[in-house]
């Protein structure tokens, strides 16, 4: 007998048992029971766990608080011994009763604790309880976390329907009601981040009406949440259930996002005063810039200025009476009186001072009338032939004029 004993406790040693944020005994009736049935309770996350005895692995009913509306006090019993709780929830209402008043406070702080992540403040509770509830907080918290890392990989894992979009409820009412050709159906992630929602939009009596389903997450199925609740296995059979149940009034959203080919844009017409789409003007790919080279010369920019035609006259005639810083003596001129030597070489012999050489006058050639010298007169351009010779005439005589001069101071 002492062997049959001591295998059973090594054999439930081994087995798993749930970490209960806090566990014992409780009394619970249905809206079905008759009457109170004695349970061994605990609580973990947002569900209520039963079993016949405080040793079993198995739990015998689940209550989830998913759908809590409200806990109070049951002050309808005639007995003051006993200290009852009542536990509405969307579905179903449930009453509770423990031994006494402190247990009775302490399972409400448990239960609005995991509802509602805060530690209540308006309990009568010692200063230990009110730190088990805060331990109960943060491993809620930490459960709350994980359930979402795992919602997330599975949810990437898993194909999502072409409904699917993360968006809020307000947004998918705007895209559901602005958008009623792209369908009725839309899924979405949930406002608590840790389950789904389908919103469905129907026309009623001419006004477009939005309705929101809640679907929640275990580690196996997906549940919708209405009465009674519906198990999936995938978020496309979801959607299949919401367009079968309607006989195909829902139509899952899809957006379009088709792109134009064209370019077109409104413009008033001034003869109807329509507004017509015009096709935009195509402007051509602009040329791709090549990048420099490192120690690269920009190479000189090309002048654009048009260059000068042939047929403009550029000739811009030299003004021979202008007057010169030192001036070449003329004919008639008075010479200086500062006597000259001549740079004769020794073995050349010298001409006779005595000799007066006349100058010679090119033949067929006419001199013309000098101009004074302080009267300044610009010649004008030739335009003819004749008036072209006379000035190289008149060139030649003056060049002939300053060679005698040249020579006569040498001579003398």
């Amino acid at each position: 007998m002492a062997n049959s004993g001591s295998n059973l406790r090594n054999s439930r040693a081994k087995i798993m048992l749930r970490a209960h944020y806090y566990e014992g005994y409780m009394e619970k009736k249905g809206s079905k029971d008759k009457d109170f049935k004695k349970f061994w309770t605990g609580i973990l996350g947002k569900t209520l766990y039963f079993y016949n005895y405080f040793k079993d692995v198995q739990d015998v009913e689940q209550l989830d608080l998913e759908n809590f509306v409200s806990l109070t006090d049951d002050s309808s019993s005639k007995n003051q011994k006993e200290h009852r709780l009542i536990l509405k929830l969307r579905s179903t209402e449930v009453k509770l009763k423990v031994e006494n008043l402190e247990l009775r406070e302490l399972w409400k702080g448990f239960i609005l604790t995991v509802v509602e992540l805060r530690v209540p403040t308006n309990l009568t509770l010692l200063p230990g309880h009110l730190c088990m509830l805060g331990e109960a907080l943060e491993k809620e918290k930490q459960r709350l976390a994980e359930l979402k890392s795992s919602q997330y990989d599975r949810a990437d894992d898993e194909e999502k329907p072409s409904c699917f979009y993360k968006v809020s409820r307000m947004e998918a009412q705007a895209l559901l009601e602005n958008n009623p050709s792209c369908g009725n159906l839309l899924m979405r992630p949930g406002s608590d981040q840790t389950s789904l929602s389908i919103s469905i939009c129907y026309i009623h009596c001419s006004q477009p009406i939005t309705k929101h389903f809640k679907v929640k997450q275990t580690e196996k199925e997906y549940v919708l949440q209405v009465d009674p609740p519906v198990c999936f296995f995938s978020l496309t059979d979801i959607v299949d259930y919401f367009v079968m149940s309607t006989k195909y009034k829902l139509t899952p959203f899809v957006w379009n996002t088709d792109y134009e080919d064209r370019l077109v844009y409104p413009e008033v017409d001034n003869e109807s005063g329509e507004s017509v789409f015009q096709k935009g003007s195509i402007l051509p790919a602009p040329l791709p810039v090549v990048p420099m080279k490192p120690f690269e010369r920009v190479p000189p920019a090309i002048p654009t200025d048009p260059l000068p035609s042939d047929e403009e006259d550029t000739y811009e005639p030299i003004d021979e009476d202008a007057e010169y810083i030192n001036p070449e003596p003329r004919v008639g001129m008075a010479l200086p009186s500062v006597p000259c030597k001549p740079m004769v070489p020794s073995h050349v012999s010298a001409k006779p001072q005595n000799v007066k050489v006349k100058p010679k006058t090119p033949r067929n050639v006419t001199a013309t009338p000098k101009t004074p010298m302080n009267v300044n007169i610009k010649p004008k351009t030739p335009t003819t032939v004749a008036a072209a010779q006379t000035i190289a005439a008149d060139m030649s005589l003056e060049l002939l004029e300053k060679l005698q001069i040249r020579r006569m101071k040498l001579e003398g």
